[in-house]
């Protein structure tokens, strides 16, 4: 099964969808500093706004990005997908950044609140 872009398959998107739903989503999920955070999106999700969502970034950046998917330029997944975000959380462009660079980090929003709190460690109960 082709998994390299431009010749991905269907197939494989849904795995990887699958995959980081269950272990990233789910586990910050059941983490206790996430509790009552606003949805994250789903892997490889195009979104124009992310101001009814939690999301997670690089704490690297100089501006606010949201991860959005693993790319392959050399190696596979040697790249990160992010949205640039505006300070209204509109996306206004996208930026790759070497996966091995990227220091990801949930920045989480509970319903109700403007501001996103930075969370680099989570305790996770399974």
């Amino acid at each position: 099964m082709s998994w390299k872009e431009p010749d991905a398959y269907d197939d494989w998107d849904a795995i990887c969808q699958a995959i980081y739903r269950s272990i990233v989503i789910g586990s910050i999920a059941h983490s206790d500093e996430a509790g009552g955070a606003m949805p994250l999106p789903d892997y490889d999700r195009r979104l124009s706004c992310y101001d009814s969502n939690s999301f997670i970034g690089d704490a690297t950046s100089q501006g606010q990005m949201a991860f959005v998917c693993f790319e392959t330029e050399t190696f596979p997944f040697d790249r990160c997908l992010f949205d640039v975000l505006d300070r209204t959380f509109n996306v206004v462009s996208q930026r790759r950044v070497p996966t091995v660079g990227a220091r990801f980090c949930l920045y989480r929003r509970r319903d109700g609140e403007a501001t996103l709190k930075s969370l680099t460690d989570m305790a996770v109960s399974l």
